[in-house]
């Protein structure tokens, strides 16, 4: 046999092989334009539906799982006596307080605040009048409690002897230059 011939037997016999496996599995010849959607002549609606529905197989799994674990803890917060939480169900009206009650709370707390601040005040006002005391009596014990007007003299002539000796020094030494 012609090395053409026994390739082209071997080709053939391979589409035929391929042909009978496609009849078992039910797939149609492939076409030029003849590819996927076409390929079962189903259009578009027909093909979103089943799309969709293969896209929910996962969201729906999750979504029955979430809901049983929901429906476990309903359960069991049942048995264990525990309060459904809602959205305003936090906060104040957990308490089961009312306007009332949580204003006298508040007011306790701001005069205790205030309160405790007044204790610290006091004690700094104390401890500065025993300062003060110390103080005058350290100023009597030397005889010059003397107000402003009469030290701004004495300050003011020895402040102005100090600048005259620096002035007579720098001019002592400039002139010896």
């Amino acid at each position: 046999m012609d090395t053409h011939d026994a390739t082209e037997a071997a080709r053939q016999a391979e589409v035929a092989a391929e042909q009978a496996s496609n009849v078992w599995r039910g797939v149609k010849p492939v076409g030029v334009f003849n590819g996927a959607l076409a390929q079962d002549n189903k259009d578009y609606p027909e093909y979103v539906d089943q799309y969709h529905t293969k896209t929910m197989v996962n969201p729906d799994l999750n979504q029955a799982a979430r809901v049983a674990t929901i429906e476990g803890e309903e359960a069991s917060n049942v048995w264990r006596g525990v309060k459904p939480v809602g959205v305003f169900a936090n906060a104040l009206t957990q308490d089961h307080k009312d306007y009332p009650e949580h204003l006298t709370e508040q007011h306790k707390k701001s005069m205790d605040d205030a309160a405790a601040l007044e204790v610290t005040r006091q004690k700094a006002v104390a401890q500065q009048k025993a300062e003060d005391a110390w103080r005058s009596s350290a100023l009597t014990q030397r005889k010059d409690q003397k107000d402003y007007p009469e030290w701004v003299g004495q300050y003011n002539t020895k402040t102005m002897d100090n600048a005259a000796a620096i002035e007579a020094i720098r001019v002592s030494g400039v002139n010896k230059q």
